[in-house]
């Protein structure tokens, strides 16, 4: 895992390596809905593409932009998924019925997998899934093959260490476009505006807690100091003690800390990613070890996220907004 980039599958993943793939800017939309059978034509991560018109054929390497699809109205469309890192396909998938094809568990699929469900659309978090020394089927390669590529736009690097919640607005705009699901789309927007909205109120007028997010392995700590994982912290009403201008995040939105650094920064509030229930039991479990004196494991004030849910372009980022959000004011 610790050799996997964080958007493929998890904070925990991306810390472990620098290698992400580059790609450009976030998402811009200079075509109307293509409802009428129109071409979506967008410009995401930089690149100016042209999707087909209402797209029968998706695949979610991630099965939260699978679970977005589904919220879009559009579930029946999403023929396969991918990185499911044992967890069941989302239930907004199958509530029908339907059953997506599982491409991989852990890992992006590979070429012949991915290109072998003759996709119309391919949905990622970031490019890694697109990186050919791995063996997964490249942009060029899924164009070829008849696809178009749409990334989060939390996902793309020049706004990694930067990229903030909202931008899964971004997608949800985008995809309503290459869906033909406009008012679907706004429909959505004003969901998850209204759920950021309501944790900025339930923050205001409050003190701020200060809060480290995390993500431990074995003895290893590795703090988020940047990116969409450290905007939702301050989406939720926090107070970061690691922050984009600290020079050890100047590179890269996370970053290994000794237990020095976390004991000198004694947060109030804890967050970390976990991978499962085990992994939580053993991050809980030995931070009440080794930081017992910590004003956040002292007053149990640890917070743990699913892993999936910090990943760019899902739903799951609102709702570790909410679960922050609560345990940051619970009495309010």
């Amino acid at each position: 895992m610790k050799n996997r980039a964080l958007a493929a599958t998890a904070a925990a993943a991306l810390i472990g390596s620098l290698t992400l793939t580059a790609c450009g800017q976030g998402v811009s939309n200079s075509s109307a809905s293509n409802g009428n059978g129109n071409a979506a034509q967008i410009t995401n991560c930089g690149k100016a593409r042209t999707y087909p018109a209402n797209p029968e054929r998706i695949v979610a390497l991630n099965p939260g932009q699978g679970d977005l699809i589904a919220r879009l109205g559009a579930a029946e469309r999403v023929t396969a998924i991918a990185q499911t890192n044992g967890a069941p396909i989302p239930t907004s998938l199958t509530a029908n019925g339907h059953k997506p094809t599982v491409l991989s568990d852990s890992a992006p699929p590979t070429k012949e997998q991915l290109l072998g469900t003759q996709p119309q659309l391919v949905l990622s978090p970031t490019t890694y899934e697109f990186t050919a020394e791995k063996g997964y089927a490249t942009e060029d390669q899924l164009r070829q093959a008849g696809a178009e590529v749409y990334i989060a736009a939390a996902g793309c690097l020049d706004r990694r260490g930067k990229a903030d919640v909202a931008d899964l607005l971004t997608d949800i705009d985008a995809l309503g476009k290459i869906l033909g699901k406009d008012k679907e789309a706004q429909d959505l927007h004003n969901k998850a505006q209204g759920i950021l909205t309501a944790a900025t109120e339930r923050a205001k007028d409050q003190t701020k807690p200060k809060v480290a997010q995390l993500f431990i392995e074995g003895d290893t700590i590795s703090a988020i100091g940047g990116g969409v994982e450290h905007s939702m912290v301050a989406a939720a009403g926090g107070d970061n003690v690691f922050n984009p201008d600290d020079p050890a995040f100047a590179k890269f939105f996370a970053a290994e800390i000794s237990r020095e650094t976390l004991v000198d920064k004694n947060p109030e509030v804890i967050v970390f990613s976990s991978t499962g229930k085990d992994h939580e039991k053993r991050t809980r479990e030995w931070l009440a070890k080794n930081f017992a004196n910590v004003e956040a494991v002292k007053n149990d004030r640890i917070v743990a996220l699913p892993a999936s849910e910090l990943l760019p372009g899902t739903w799951g980022n609102l709702e570790a907004v909410t679960s922050m959000n609560e345990a940051f004011y619970p009495a309010k």
